[in-house]
């Protein structure tokens, strides 16, 4: 295994600088450089002493960035660089067109536009797949799915979703009414007051275009009526009009506590 081979490499990734690759790219530039086929393990200590070197840096075990040792990497402008295309990628990949970002990531975006924060963890919502894994980094993401009665949701819930781009990606994402809603299904300790806050903030901005009628047919699946009760309770005192119109639907679906 010769020096000029693995030299022969550091200038391919010398003339990729910047990028983000899978390492699957790595393993057929490596496999190019060298005359012997490369086994797995030969790959690995090669892909390790290059980034021992300062020319690699791991975004998650699939996925390399291309630096060089003479280079500080600014691990959150290159967060800001690569999450959204990672995270879009690895729900394509999975998840193919159907998923949608739901909860409070959700909630920010019919808040503040194509601004989409890199949260320690996003949850996705789509039609098949549950898991924790990561996006880049420690940044993870959240696969969710729900079910009634052993019917899958997601075709019901993602008539209340909208389209976003967001740096060249399109997402989607919970529309208003249903980021409300999703945003105090399981509401923890650490989210439950920014939650709160935000939807509060929610409706003011929306309240004479908040759409009774989504929140009628999201009730309609069978889920969120314990939602649309700590909905009813946060808004009764501020917004006692709309807290009426809420708490009738409550009752249409008999769910009202």
């Amino acid at each position: 295994m010769s020096n000029s081979s693995l030299e022969n490499v550091i200038k391919v990734l010398q003339k990729n600088q910047n990028k983000a690759i899978p390492s699957s790219t790595l393993e057929q530039w490596l496999q190019s450089a060298f005359s012997e086929p490369l086994t797995k393990g030969k790959i690995y200590k090669l892909t390790y002493q290059l980034k021992n070197k300062g020319y690699l840096l791991s975004l998650r075990k699939d996925v390399l960035y291309i630096t060089s040792p003479d280079k500080m990497v600014d691990i959150p402008a290159l967060e800001e660089q690569c999450y959204r295309s990672m995270l879009h990628a690895h729900c394509k990949k999975y998840c193919d067109t159907k998923w949608y970002i739901w909860d409070l990531s959700a909630l920010e975006l019919n808040l503040h536009g194509a601004i989409l924060t890199i949260p320690d963890e996003i949850i996705v919502f789509n039609n098949k797949k549950q898991s924790i894994e990561t996006v880049l980094f420690d940044k993870k993401i959240n696969f969710k799915t729900y079910e009634s009665k052993t019917k899958n949701l997601y075709a019901s819930f993602a008539k209340h979703t909208k389209k976003i781009k967001i740096k060249g990606w399109t997402f989607l994402h919970a529309n208003l009414e249903l980021a409300i809603l999703e945003c105090l299904y399981c509401p923890t300790l650490a989210t439950k007051q920014y939650s709160e806050t935000l939807i509060l903030q929610a409706i003011k901005a929306h309240q004479k275009t908040l759409s009774f009628k989504n929140f009628d047919a999201i009730l309609a699946t069978g889920k969120h009526g314990s939602s649309a009760n700590r909905l009813l309770k946060l808004i009764q005192g501020p917004y006692p009009a709309l807290a009426e119109q809420l708490k009738a639907l409550i009752k249409k679906h008999g769910n009202l506590l």
